[in-house]
């Protein structure tokens, strides 16, 4: 199936996301030739269609049509949280400065989580006139934050 979302993980790494369901991690093949998948997390029940990566827990995170974000152990492929609340499908992820993640929603909200606080939402903000298809962190430098797009 179609690849719908990709983040870098690290040095040596980097995670896809599917319609199979699945994310998936790669890292560079025996002998350096190309990369091979070296994890396969599996949990939702639908398609998943956004992905980030959060280096402050080395976790990925992906979200998905079945209103879902999880936060997976790139190493193993366990998940390490499952987030809810968004209405309907989760269409963008991002990590923002501060270690929280961003998700947003054809629901017209963007939801925060809070790995902190056992990744509960912290905050949702309104204001969207249509779905929320981009995010994206700014840095800290800048002030933190993000950007959002529908």
């Amino acid at each position: 199936d179609d690849v719908r979302g990709v983040t870098v993980c690290g040095d040596d790494a980097f995670a896809t996301c599917s319609r199979d369901k699945t994310v998936r991690v790669w890292r560079e093949a025996i002998g350096g030739v190309g990369f091979a998948c070296s994890t396969v997390c599996a949990g939702h029940q639908s398609f998943v269609t956004a992905l980030a990566y959060a280096p402050a827990t080395n976790s990925v995170v992906s979200g998905g049509r079945d209103k879902k974000l999880i936060a997976w152990d790139p190493a193993v492929g366990d998940a390490k949280a499952t987030m809810v609340g968004h209405e309907l499908d989760v269409t963008a992820v991002c990590i923002l400065s501060d270690g929280r993640i961003a998700s947003g929603s054809m629901d017209k909200t963007i939801k925060i989580y809070d790995p902190a606080k056992s990744y509960e939402c912290v905050e949702t903000l309104t204001g969207h006139e249509s779905s929320v298809l981009a995010l994206v962190a700014l840095p800290a430098a800048q002030g933190g934050g993000f950007l959002s797009g529908s």
